[in-house]
């Protein structure tokens, strides 16, 4: 959904997909409801989507600064995963470093990593599952992480 009238006929056109201007129709049936927005935001999207979200669906944020446990309690909803893709992910070049809930399922961690994966993150995604779970880390503290875990770290 989006509340740019031209945005909306420029996706439809382009990818040949449904849009709305209403993100609760979006909600209702959408099987991944990503949550785009701005920080200050998020507390009146919460309050637009609260109870609409398919019991399945995966929710995925990349907004800076609100943690899995605060998303998933404004929305009444235990699937979500928390993105942070970096600036070059704009141009399909950049990695994202996420990490989902633990009622995340596999086949849904399979969905979140296939969308972030359009983000130009592909197989250069790091998945540090538990490293930046309600935190902030630099790029440095997460890559030191990962190598410690074994997990190979490509930049």
């Amino acid at each position: 959904s989006d509340t740019w009238a031209e945005r909306l006929t420029y996706l439809r056109g382009q990818y040949n997909i449904d849009v709305t201007a209403d993100n609760g129709e979006a909600a209702e049936v959408g099987r991944v409801v990503v949550l785009s927005i701005k920080p200050q935001s998020l507390d009146k999207v919460m309050g637009e989507l609260e109870g609409l979200i398919q019991p399945h669906a995966l929710v995925l944020s990349i907004i800076a600064g609100a943690s899995i446990k605060r998303i998933s309690k404004g929305l009444y909803h235990p699937h979500v995963v928390r993105a942070m893709p970096n600036t070059p992910a704009q141009i399909g070049q950049g990695i994202t470093v996420w990490t989902a809930a633990e009622s995340v399922s596999a086949a849904q961690r399979e969905l979140a990593k296939g969308v972030l994966g359009a983000l130009g993150a592909g197989a250069n995604a790091v998945l540090a599952a538990s490293i930046f779970h309600d935190g902030v880390y630099t790029v440095g503290e997460v890559k030191r992480e990962l190598s410690r875990r074994g997990q190979e770290v490509r930049w």
